[in-house]
């Protein structure tokens, strides 16, 4: 029978280490163009969102919200292009939760909201 010896690497030091760390392996790296920004937000309201003034009842999916404002009244989100340029823009229900207190009560609704695709519906 025959046998092979095999050779091992002698086994890595501090040196070689580092050097694998410097020069990783050669890859090509390919321009990333699409820039996106984060479209949710997170917030909260005191009454159940779906009820409407006139008690009635809505489908979360029915439910759009718009005209954002600070505590000063300025528009915090606005269009600037597109067919709603110059106009508050439109956002979606994502989730919609009820946090309820120590007591059991729900003291408030936690949202979360995202900018609608389509921002060409005139509400």
């Amino acid at each position: 029978m025959l046998f092979r010896s095999r050779t091992l690497t002698p086994p890595l030091n501090n040196t070689s280490i580092m050097r694998l760390l410097a020069y990783p392996a050669v890859r090509l790296l390919t321009p990333n163009i699409n820039i996106t920004q984060d479209k949710i937000l997170l917030g909260r309201c005191k009454s159940d969102i779906r009820i409407s003034s006139m008690e009635a009842r809505n489908s979360i999916t029915n439910v759009i919200i718009t005209n954002i404002r600070d505590k000063n009244c300025n528009e915090i989100y606005k269009e600037t292009s597109g067919p709603r340029s110059g106009k508050s823009t439109i956002f979606e229900i994502a989730t919609h939760d009820p946090f309820a207190g120590p007591f059991g009560n729900v003291e408030y609704y936690k949202l979360i909201i995202r900018r609608s695709e389509n921002q060409a519906v005139d509400v």
